[in-house]
């Protein structure tokens, strides 16, 4: 058993155990049993910047209490995690309970309990806020909301608000469990082209699964609703039986291949329409700056079978290609093309900026073929 009266430096870099390297007072351990305390702490936890009134260390855990969490390396970092009492279990997860975030010191949400997977921790947390300009839409913000109902059952609310187009918000119940799942969903949606529809609202249900010991996957899934957008209204019937293929990889490149038969019907038109998509997608990361990728993808349900333009092309066979070069820490750019093989003419070019600031990123988006801009801001990981 160890005692510091006074400051302290501690490093764990045990296999198995969460990477640790806190300054702190009152430090006291005991390596027989693997248990200690540090008070007044900071410094950092896996790949996390923590701080603490007080660390409590056990063979299976940390905790923390009064604690802050960021992944800014900023000395006065611009948005932060505070919690009343922080576990983190190594290689698994993290638990804050009466959390809030705050942004320079102010605190802008807060939630009983939030939870962070530690395998996974490598985006954007859902529940931060987000900005952004594009001309369909002006100056937006979007927050997305989610709340546990009971085991396997949550609710999320995603709150969306353009100044061209007042409030898009979208809620939704649902239900997941061993690849089944099953969620109602009402309010707005947008695709990558920027178009909205409304589901009044919507039940989506599905399964998948792997088959025996196989490569294989398959899926079932299926959509009953109320769709709209503009003057028209439909109600919108979907099912679709999928197969996909594990990622195939060799000398560096990944092939990735999948198919679905897919039956369409909307009440609108009465139009009905069914047949095979499929989709082959290769990429590879030929070093730690360049990495690229090319598909061809077949969709049977475009703009000229269906009276909605949502997440449609106006044509079937499509082959993309692009690439993204990380020019230094702070700065990448990427290049994105879409080529129509029915009418033989490019339809997308898209050209990215991703630009990491202080402790948040800015990403610029410029379409080439439309000639148009958009602007996101989002904080970095958490």
């Amino acid at each position: 058993r160890i005692h510091i009266p006074g400051k302290g430096h501690m490093l764990q870099f045990t296999p198995g155990q969460t990477e640790v390297m806190l300054d702190g007072f009152e430090t006291n351990y005991n390596y027989r049993t693997r248990t200690g305390t540090m008070e007044s702490a900071k410094g950092k936890v896996a790949e996390n910047y923590m701080t603490g009134k007080k660390f409590e260390f056990y063979p299976d855990k940390i905790v923390i209490y009064d604690g802050t969490k960021t992944k800014c390396s900023a000395i006065n970092p611009d948005y932060s995690l505070f919690a009343r009492k922080i576990e983190i279990y190594p290689d698994d997860k993290m638990v804050l309970h009466n959390v809030r975030f705050k942004i320079k010191g102010v605190t802008f949400l807060s939630k009983s309990q939030y939870e962070v997977n530690l395998k996974k921790d490598t985006t954007v947390s859902d529940w931060f806020p987000r900005f952004g300009y594009d001309r369909t839409n002006g100056l937006w913000v979007r927050q997305n909301l989610k709340q546990p109902i009971a085991k396997h059952v949550d609710a999320n609310a995603k709150i969306v608000y353009t100044t061209k187009k007042d409030w898009r918000n979208e809620f939704n119940v649902g239900w997941a469990n061993a690849g089944n799942y099953a969620r109602v969903t009402q309010g707005y949606f947008d695709d990558s082209d920027d178009n909205w529809i409304k589901k009044q609202p919507s039940l989506l249900v599905g399964h998948t699964a792997r088959i025996g010991n196989s490569p294989f996957h398959y899926s079932v899934n299926g959509e009953y609703g109320r769709w709209k957008q503009g003057a028209v209204k439909s109600n919108h019937k979907m099912y679709n039986v999928g197969l996909s293929y594990d990622p195939i990889r060799f000398e560096g490149w990944k092939l990735n291949l999948s198919t679905s038969y897919e039956v369409t019907h909307e009440s609108y038109n009465n139009a009905h329409y069914n047949g095979l998509n499929y989709d082959a997608t290769l990429t590879k990361d030929f070093d730690d700056r360049w990495s690229g990728y090319g598909a061809y993808r077949y969709q049977k349900n475009n703009r000229e079978n269906s009276p909605f333009d949502f997440d449609n092309d106006d044509y079937s066979r499509k082959f993309e290609a692009g690439f993204s070069y990380r020019i230094d820490e702070n700065n990448r750019v990427a290049f994105g093309s879409k080529y129509d093989v029915d009418n033989q003419s490019w339809r997308k070019f898209d050209y990215y900026w991703f630009h990491d600031m202080h402790c948040s990123q800015v990403i610029f988006h410029y379409e080439g073929r439309d000639k148009t801009w958009k602007v996101k801001w989002r904080f970095l990981p958490i």
